[in-house]
């Protein structure tokens, strides 16, 4: 076994990764020498081989590691960051019926030192974007973006513990980076959807701790909730699983209004919340 796969196979199971994927890990023939790290993700997108993919970021995880161990962040952290490579290669198994992963686009943030999971949630450091305005919030101002990775279910609790541990981790390891808000943009935060969940849902309960600014209409539900292999044109033929497939689905297919929402929050006011 090479070194290659070799570290792969250390950090697949350090994340958890079962059998079956360390099986399919340890049997790649990885073409020659690692393919370097970059932001661009040079190389990797050439070959277009979702196991290479894998791989590779699995290795780069040595590169991540010794970039939060010198900034002193906790390996928890690094961990529960790190911890996206196996849900974007899950979900990738789970859509495609395939071994790899495919959104190296999102994953090549791990190694920018902006993107951090923090408990529940997962937050980026970014510039404003959002059509809206509020006091202290103006176009391209820096604001810290949230993520919400697969994980436990949505409570308020967790939410809020996230929160406030977020602001309490960039105070303390990243000083110079001064924020105000909180944004997200997201098909989670459609207001449609109040009229197909319950309030006690988890995307309801996270619809509710931000101010949700405005919407823009785009269906990015479908992406998400049913897969990339799916589109307006075919989600007929989808199988529904859950309740928010099957009112999703009947919704698309009355082409009813679904939107991406767009929320902050005050980095100030999350004790009222």
């Amino acid at each position: 076994m090479n070194d290659i796969t070799k570290t792969a196979i250390k950090w697949a199971k350090e994340l958890g990764f079962s059998d079956d994927w360390l099986e399919q890990i340890e049997n790649y023939n990885y073409p020659g020498d690692l393919i370097p790290y970059n932001k661009k993700n040079k190389g990797l997108k050439e070959k277009n081989d979702y196991m290479l993919n894998l791989v590779s970021y699995l290795n780069y995880c040595n590169l991540f590691e010794q970039n939060f161990e010198k900034l002193g962040i906790p390996r928890k952290i690094l961990l529960d960051s790190l911890n996206d490579i196996k849900i974007w290669s899950y979900r990738h198994k789970e859509i495609f019926d395939e071994y790899g992963v495919k959104e190296i686009n999102w994953l090549v943030h791990l190694g920018e030192n902006k993107m951090f999971t923090i408990g529940r949630l997962e937050y980026k450091m970014g510039r404003y974007l959002f059509p809206v305005h509020r006091k202290k919030l103006w176009p391209l101002s820096r604001v810290m973006e949230i993520h919400i990775p697969r994980g436990e279910r949505i409570t308020k609790e967790n939410l809020l513990h996230s929160l406030n541990d977020a602001v309490e981790f960039f105070d303390n390891y990243f000083p110079n980076y001064k924020f105000n808000y909180f944004t997200c943009s997201s098909w989670m935060l459609d207001p449609n959807l109040k009229e197909i969940l319950p309030k006690d849902s988890g995307i309801m309960i996270f619809q509710s701790i931000f101010d949700i600014v405005g919407s823009i209409p785009l269906v990015d539900h479908i992406r998400f909730v049913f897969g990339e292999k799916w589109n307006k044109d075919n989600i007929k033929d989808f199988e529904c699983k859950t309740s928010l497939q099957k009112k999703l689905k009947q919704r698309i297919l009355n082409k009813e209004k679904l939107s991406f929402g767009l929320g902050v929050i005050n980095k100030n006011d999350i004790e009222k919340i």
